[in-house]
Order: C-alpha cells, then structure tokens, then sequence
C-alpha cells in the first residue's frame, strides 16, 4: 500500500516538474527569442544608417538655427505665386543675393541707420537692400487684382479667385515682415525675420546672416 502511495506522489512530484521546466523553459525561449529578434533588428539598422538618420531627427542639432535663436522658415508657394502672376515685387523673390525688406515712413529713424550701417559695411555686397516707404507699398497693394470682366466659365473664375488669394497672401507676408525686419533668401525659398524693430538686433542680425 505504502509503495503505491509512494509511486502516485512520485507520478505527480514527475508532472509537476515537468510542467515547470516546460513553462521556464518556454518562458526563457520567447525572451531569448525576443531579445534575438531585438539584437537583429538594431544591428539591421545600425547596417542600414537608418540608426544615423533617427538620432539626427531626435537631435536638437537637427533643428538647427542660423542665427541665435532663429529658425528659418519656408516662404509659402501662395505667397510665391502671388508675385510671379502679379509681376510685383518680384525684385524681392527673385534675387542673386539675400533681400533685406522692411517698411519706413518719412521720419524711421530705424531706416536711416540700418541704411546707413549696411553702407559702412560694405554689407551690399552680401544683401540686396529693399525696404519700401509705406507709401510706395500701400500703393502697390491696392492695385487692381480682381477679375476685369465677368469671367466666361467656372475654371476661369476659380483660376481668378486664386489669383487673388495667392496676391492677398502676398500683401499679408510683406505687411507682416515689414512691421519689424525680413531678411529673405530667394535662393533657398526661406526668411527669417526680426523678432522686434530695434537697431542693434537688426545689425547684429545683418551680420550673422551674411553668410547664410
């Protein structure tokens, strides 16, 4: 009696075990197996230089500023087509240098020594120097944009109200950056401009830029 007793606790001490050792071991399998799959994913990027590409879109160098703290930031394609299908102010989107863009009235002291700064140092030759008198700008910006006639179809009167569209998103762009400073670079579709109309920031910003 005592042997039988003894052969069934013996069955059960066995399968017990045995489900032990299957759960540990399946267990340390599927994070071996994990850890594997981990190890080969990493090397495979690490292999790829996607690894390289991520930890620079991570990287606070990725967001890069070229002068302090500013960031440049793209010039919308309204905005560029605004110019290029009203022909106006294209001398400040379309330039061999970087454009220098603000608004004056008649009395600026910020224009005349910003004027006068880019003068004595010779910076023309890094920027080409666009501001414009509020008077010359209102001028401009009130000019006819509109449709001329009545328009014969559906796709020409769209084709006319985004003409339109894309010339308000022009005023509104030269507006906004001549209540300070822009400095734009056409080469690059980009600007950055003045955080507020002060002469020493805008002469150090001249300088900082010049090679941007």
């Amino acid at each position: 009696m005592k042997k039988e007793i003894l052969k069934e606790i013996g069955c059960y001490a066995g399968c017990i075990g045995f489900i032990f050792v299957s759960g540990y071991l399946s267990g340390f399998f599927r994070e071996t197996s994990y850890e594997t799959l981990s190890h080969r994913v990493v090397s495979s990027v690490k292999a790829s230089g996607i690894e390289q590409y991520i930890n620079q879109e991570r990287s606070p160098r990725k967001k890069t500023t070229v002068y302090k703290n500013y960031r440049p930031r793209y010039i919308s394609n309204a905005v560029l087509n605004g110019s290029a299908s009203s022909g106006t102010w294209k001398n400040i989107f379309v330039s061999n240098k970087k454009v220098v863009f603000y608004l004056y009235d008649k009395s600026d002291a910020f224009h005349s020594s910003v004027s006068s700064f880019i003068s004595k140092n010779s910076l023309y030759k890094n920027y080409n120097f666009e501001p414009y008198s509020l008077n010359e700008f209102n001028n401009m910006r009130s000019g006819q944009m509109g449709a001329t006639k009545i328009c014969k179809n559906l796709e020409e009167c769209n084709e006319v109200r985004e003409k339109a569209s894309d010339y308000t998103m022009l005023t509104n762009f030269l507006s906004n950056c001549g209540k300070t400073m822009c400095i734009i670079n056409p080469a690059k579709n980009q600007y950055l401009q003045l955080k507020k109309r002060n002469v020493q920031e805008a002469q150090n910003m001249l300088n900082g830029l010049k090679n941007w």
